[in-house]
């Protein structure tokens, strides 16, 4: 775990079987009472195409210090609580139905959630771990755009805490003064982080199978692989080029460039 704030530097590793509220709860016992504390993860770091796509999660200060709910709000936060993992071990089905219940536990008020990007462009232009950045930096003002209001009293929402799955524990435009903690494995760890990845992954699986309907991506089999480096991937990248969407400072996709300049187009929208 790394952070950048000197409160969350002793924070202890505790054995877990899956995600829970450990985290948030450790980051609020410091914070403001009734501040956010909000877990940030991306999808898309690895694929040769395609936006990366960052969610934003924070769950309703209530729940973090154990406040009883009604029976129905209560079965559908249990059912969240024993859904979300790490979006990497759960199946598509399994994804699609937890987002399904996150967005409908923001609608009762249990959480607040929102969804970012960076574009091909921004990626090349500013690495990808900056350009992962960015994405989660817009989900996190989408879900501060979500909460404004949604508070109790219809309060203007305070960070109390961002949480983030990794190594290195970034600063977001704005609010440089909060404590950003980065947990290894955070998405297996913290239910905010885990609840984020699978928001980002979701969206990020349907923007790319979007793309695969058109004409010009069909031999990529984006629907099927997101444009991960799968063999499948990588052959139709050699056999007809890039297209606007790949992602040119990622090496096969420059070895494809320098080649496809090299031969006859072959009827595939090239970059």
């Amino acid at each position: 775990m790394v952070t950048n704030s000197p409160s969350h530097r002793n924070q202890k590793k505790t054995p877990k079987a899956g995600p829970d509220l450990a985290c948030e709860r450790a980051a609020a016992a410091t914070s403001l009472e009734g501040a956010l504390i909000v877990g940030l993860d991306e999808a898309g770091r690895g694929p040769l195409a395609g936006p990366v796509v960052a969610g934003a999660v924070a769950v309703a200060p209530a729940l973090l210090r154990g406040h009883a709910l009604p029976p129905a709000k209560a079965a559908l936060w249990e059912g969240i609580l024993a859904l979300v993992n790490d979006s990497k071990r759960m199946s598509a089905p399994k994804r699609e139905h937890a987002c399904a219940l996150l967005r409908e536990g923001a609608r009762q008020k249990l959480l607040w959630f929102g969804v970012g990007a960076a574009s091909v462009a921004e990626i090349g232009s500013l690495n990808i771990a900056q350009a992962s950045y960015k994405a989660m930096g817009r989900a996190l003002a989408a879900l501060l755009r979500q909460a404004h209001g949604g508070l109790a009293g219809g309060n203007e929402p305070i960070l109390g805490a961002l949480l983030v799955d990794g190594l290195v524990a970034p600063s977001f435009a704005g609010h440089e003064q909060v404590p950003v903690t980065a947990f290894k494995g955070g998405d297996g760890r913290c239910i905010t982080i885990a609840a984020a990845s699978i928001l980002a992954k979701v969206t990020r699986d349907r923007a790319m199978a979007k793309l695969a309907r058109l004409p010009h991506c069909a031999p990529y089999g984006w629907a099927r692989n997101a444009a991960y480096p799968t063999k499948e991937h990588l052959a139709a990248l050699a056999q007809w080029g890039a297209t606007a969407h790949h992602r040119p400072t990622f090496a096969p996709v420059r070895a494809a460039l320098a080649s496809q300049h090299s031969r006859p187009a072959k009827g595939v929208q090239p970059l």
